[in-house]
C-alpha cells in the first residue's frame, strides 16, 4: 500500500475542520522552578505570582484549543459521510415507494422495515404508516442536503478549525500580556535582520514557555530562527484576522423552516 506523501498530509492539515470536537483535558501546565527561571532569564525580569498565573491560564487555554483542533474532523470528510447517508436514505425511500415483489411480499417487507425503524408493532390507526416513514425519510434527506450545502459554503469562506490557529492565538495573547506588562516584545524574521546574534527576548521567552509544554503541543521548537519567523507570522495574521464565529443556519434553528 502506497503511503501518502508528507507534503499532501501537511496540506490536508491546513484544510478547514468541522466546528465541533472533543477534548479530554488531560494536559497540565506545571513548569519546574528551573523552567520558570528560564522564562525570567529570557525576559530579563522576575515573574510574580500574577504573571505565572496568567502564563499558566493562557497555556491551558491553548492546550484545550489545540487538542480540540486536532480531534475535529475535516469538513471534506464530514461531507463525504453526509453523502453516504443521503444516498442510503434515498435508496431506502425508493424501495418504500416502489418495493419489489408482489403485494403480499411488499407489505411484509414494509412491516419488517417499519417495525425495526420504530422498534414497535405497526398500527392501523394512522400512526407509523408507510407514508409517515416516507415523509420522515424525505425530511431527513432534505435536511442532510441543506447541511451539506451549508458546510460547502462555509468551508469555502474559511470557516471552521484550522490546525495551527490555536498556537497563533496563544502567541497573540502572550504578546498582548507582554505589552501590558511593558516587557517590550519584539520578533524579527530570523534571529535578527542580518540573521546573526541572539533572538529577541520575547522569542526566547516563548521557547522557554514551550519547554514546559507536552511534546506534542510544542510548535516550531526545532530552531529559534524558525520560532522567530512563526511568531512574526502570527503577529502579522493578527492584524488582518477575521473572527469565524459559528452560527447555526436558519433552517436548523427556525421551527417553521424545518417543517
Amino acid at each position: 500500500m502506497t503511503k501518502p506523501a508528507k507534503g499532501n498530509a501537511r496540506r490536508k492539515r491546513r484544510l478547514p475542520r468541522y466546528w465541533a470536537s472533543v477534548t479530554t483535558l488531560g494536559h497540565e501546565f506545571a513548569p519546574t522552578e528551573s523552567q520558570w527561571r528560564q522564562m525570567e532569564e529570557a525576559l530579563g525580569c522576575l515573574l510574580g505570582d500574577k504573571d505565572r498565573a496568567e502564563i499558566r491560564r493562557l497555556s491551558l487555554e491553548y492546550f484545550e484549543a489545540a487538542e480540540t483542533e486536532q480531534n475535529a474532523p475535516f469538513v471534506t470528510d464530514v461531507r463525504k459521510c453526509l453523502d453516504s447517508i443521503i444516498d442510503a436514505a434515498g435508496r431506502l425511500r425508493s424501495l418504500l415507494v416502489n418495493p419489489p415483489g408482489n403485494a403480499t411480499q411488499r407489505e411484509a417487507a414494509f412491516q419488517a422495515q417499519a417495525a425495526a425503524f420504530y422498534q414497535m408493532r405497526i398500527t392501523t390507526d394512522g400512526k407509523h404508516t408507510r407514508e409517515d416513514l416516507i415523509e420522515t425519510l424525505e425530511t431527513f434527506v432534505n435536511t442532510a442536503i441543506e447541511t451539506d450545502k451549508d458546510l460547502k459554503e462555509r468551508a469555502a469562506s474559511g470557516w471552521g478549525y484550522i490546525e495551527g490557529d490555536s498556537w497563533k492565538t496563544l502567541i497573540i495573547h502572550l504578546w498582548e500580556y507582554a505589552e501590558k506588562r511593558e516587557w517590550k516584545p519584539s520578533a524579527s524574521k530570523g534571529r535578527g535582520k542580518s540573521h546573526h546574534g541572539p533572538p529577541s527576548r520575547f522569542v526566547a521567552f516563548v521557547a522557554a514557555v514551550q519547554c514546559a509544554f507536552p511534546t506534542g503541543l510544542r510548535r516550531y521548537s526545532h530552531s529559534l530562527d524558525g520560532l522567530a519567523k512563526a511568531v512574526s507570522a502570527a503577529r502579522s495574521s493578527a492584524k488582518n484576522k477575521e473572527e469565524r464565529n459559528w452560527e447555526w443556519p436558519d433552517w436548523l434553528t427556525d421551527p417553521e423552516l424545518r417543517k
